[in-house]
């Protein structure tokens, strides 16, 4: 299959799906796994980029309870809690088991074994022994994602930043209701991502993505991201490209009913930007969200293969929607309200490679982290079905079209605006 610019791409997989009926309900599983050799079909990597899928699909029928007018909904839950006692007993299991071993070795009088069999029984052994210790693993493993995935579900259908943000008819007052929060934001900023990313390795490229449908209907997009922008050499560079396509983001005549972009603080590090749009199925969106943004230079000191290193550069912008804006309010009536909020933490760094020579040299670069919460609020409008499902398809295509932008980016910095829709594709 060719779909990305001419690039051809080749998968090989079955699926195994089984179906049963019980009291509880009807249940079916769907377990699909990439074949790792086809001797009829075989893999074409002189010609082909590889991509393997492995994948459980399980549907399960069940029956809820509604509210109805005048009666409460009852509410459920069940907690699970495992602990740490789970590891120790997992590897007391496998002693057992290599003890088991060792004894039916013992009792074995078959003189006729010779060592290279043995070896080979003995390491057949502890293979067996060791995949179903690791398949027990991974299965705890997901058991304990499964309690955080419901976590992320009832905590965070909202950002750790969000602030009550009123801007009244005043611009001077304007002005200064966001120059006040401005600080205390971008401080709130860098203690979250510094959290979020505390037990990982700080420029290897990673994504995780997250979406659900909260208690009031609204559907709730978390991406977090750590992206090395190698082609860009300061945070300063990265910082100017990230602001720029933030502040043109949907100015495509065509797409956009109505836009307002503002500029706050001595040196514009406050943005703020109030869009309409109708990118899918002539449906109206609109969004209201101030950016606040803070560079710092020469903090703290980070390592390289061990040893200390210069001071880096770091920076941080933080997002999030306005709650009411007497100038630009929502309209609720006409248009499907989307908020935006989170953080992109920018800092620069240094690493090690190889010249063509064979020597090391020390070569600088960017890393961009991201946390951002994306929020389509339940609308009373009468949207269809498939025309709502476009819009949650397409909630985090802005932020990647922005993403892509800046990882094409090369110093020096050359800004030319691209056309990047609020949830176009």
């Amino acid at each position: 299959m060719s779909e990305v610019e001419g690039v051809v791409a080749e998968t090989n997989f079955v699926m195994f799906s089984e179906r049963q009926s019980g009291v509880s309900g009807d249940e079916r599983v769907m377990v699909i796994n990439y074949v790792d050799k086809d001797d009829l079909y075989a893999y074409r990597s002189d010609a082909c980029i590889r991509l393997d899928i492995s994948a459980v699909i399980a549907l399960k029928s069940y029956r809820c309870r509604v509210k109805m007018a005048g009666k409460e909904k009852e509410k459920h839950v069940i907690v699970i809690t495992r602990n740490a006692e789970e590891k120790s007993e997992l590897l007391e299991h496998i002693k057992e088991l290599q003890n088991q071993v060792v004894f039916l070795q013992n009792r074995t009088n078959i003189v006729a074994w010779q060592e290279k069999d043995r070896e080979q029984i003995e390491t057949e052994i502890n293979n067996q022994v060791l995949k179903s210790s690791v398949r027990q693993y991974q299965l705890r493993v997901l058991s304990a994602q499964s309690a955080l995935s419901e976590l992320t579900h009832s905590v965070n259908d909202r950002c750790p930043l969000d602030i009550y943000i009123h801007l009244g008819r005043d611009w001077a007052k304007r002005t200064e209701t966001l120059t006040d929060l401005k600080a205390q934001q971008c401080q709130d900023a860098a203690e979250l991502m510094e959290k979020r990313t505390q037990f990982m390795t700080e420029a290897r490229e990673y994504t995780e993505n997250a979406q659900f449908v909260d208690e009031a209907g609204n559907f709730c997009s978390i991406r977090f991201d750590i992206t090395p922008l190698e082609g860009l050499k300061t945070v300063k560079d990265a910082f100017d490209v990230i602001q720029f396509h933030i502040k043109h983001m949907d100015t495509k005549p065509m797409n956009s009913k109505y836009t307002c972009t503002s500029e706050h603080g001595t040196d514009n590090d406050i943005l703020h930007r109030r869009l309409i749009m109708s990118e899918v199925d002539d449906v109206v969106t609109e969004t209201n969200f101030v950016m606040f943004s803070e560079r710092r230079s020469g903090v703290n000191r980070h390592y390289v293969g061990g040893e200390p290193s210069k001071p880096h550069d770091q920076g941080v912008m933080v997002m999030n929607y306005v709650d009411k804006d007497d100038i630009y309010p929502y309209r609720s009536d006409t248009c499907v309200r989307l908020d935006i909020s989170g953080v992109m933490a920018l800092k620069s760094w240094r690493r090690l490679v190889k010249t063509p020579q064979g020597e090391e040299k020390e070569e600088k670069g960017v890393v961009l982290t991201r946390w951002m919460l994306q929020k389509l609020r339940h609308t009373a409008l009468p949207v269809p079905t498939h025309v709502l499902q476009k819009m949650r398809d397409r909630i985090n295509e802005p932020g990647n079209a922005i993403l892509r932008a800046v990882k094409d980016a090369r110093t020096p910095v050359q800004l030319t605006a691209k056309d990047i829709p609020v949830l176009g594709c």
